[in-house]
């Protein structure tokens, strides 16, 4: 699973108070052909992040594959630190999540998600490592809110595989054809490059045509969404149908 130049998968994100929320919008994401779940384990309520509850929501995926994060920055409900992440993230690889998400500014206060420091840098090793012993893949995650050359997004790329991440995930913006060109061929390049699998991905104005197009240039898997709206992810109900045309043509 998520392994480099398999298949592709269609990745839905799935989000709740507690497990019994998760499981019921698996179901419901299983019946609209998702193939595996990205569980988003920071809107879960504080006392529900336990162990006992990600080995539920493990069970309610049934054998799907997951890819679980816990970011910082999205977490409206606790004031956790890193190491009460990292903690999080291990209890839920002990439970059965896939893929486990370590953002590259962990163990810092750096808004910008790759750090050089290297105290974090140790700490993220070891944790990685302490995944890997679990049986489980490690996601690295770093996303900026601005356009990246490919020099710059193959150097993010090159840190997180000598940290040990099993995916490159890098978030960076299409906002004009020039950029979204780029991305597309900094998307090739990745594959061609990197060992590990890739996740490259952008936002911005004219994103929907890498969003699209990445997995058949390298990317290991889509990124889907339960929620209308969005430009930067479509639609699980809206991809589903179009990707089985598209193979079609």
């Amino acid at each position: 699973m998520f392994e480099k130049n398999t298949k592709p998968m269609i990745c839905t994100t799935v989000k709740g108070d507690d497990a019994d929320g998760f499981i019921a919008k698996m179901n419901q994401l299983r019946e609209q052909g998702t193939d595996a779940f990205l569980l988003r384990l920071e809107y879960l309520l504080p006392e529900n992040r336990t162990e006992e509850t990600f080995r539920k929501i493990v069970e309610g995926a049934k054998g799907y594959p997951t890819y679980a994060t816990d970011y910082r920055r999205f977490d409206k409900y606790a004031k956790e630190d890193d190491n009460c992440k990292a903690e999080a993230l291990l209890a839920a690889a002990r439970a059965g999540v896939d893929l486990l998400d370590v953002p590259g500014n962990m163990f810092t206060d750096e808004t910008f998600e790759l750090t050089r420091d290297p105290e974090a840098v140790a700490k993220q090793c070891k944790l990685i490592d302490e995944i890997h012993a679990l049986g489980k893949k490690v996601l690295m995650s770093t996303h900026v809110d601005w356009y990246l050359t490919q020099e710059e997004v193959l150097d993010i790329a090159k840190a997180q595989q000598e940290r040990g991440a099993d995916v490159l995930k890098i978030v960076t913006m299409s906002n004009t054809a020039k950029e979204l060109t780029d991305n597309l061929e900094t998307t090739r390049v990745l594959n061609e490059t990197m060992t590990s699998s890739i996740l490259f991905l952008s936002s911005g104005d004219m994103c929907r045509l890498h969003r699209m197009a990445g997995p058949y240039l390298g990317c290991c898997m889509w990124l889907a969404t339960f929620e209308a709206g969005r430009k930067d992810q479509p639609l699980l109900t809206n991809l589903k149908p179009m990707l089985e045309k598209f193979e079609l043509c």
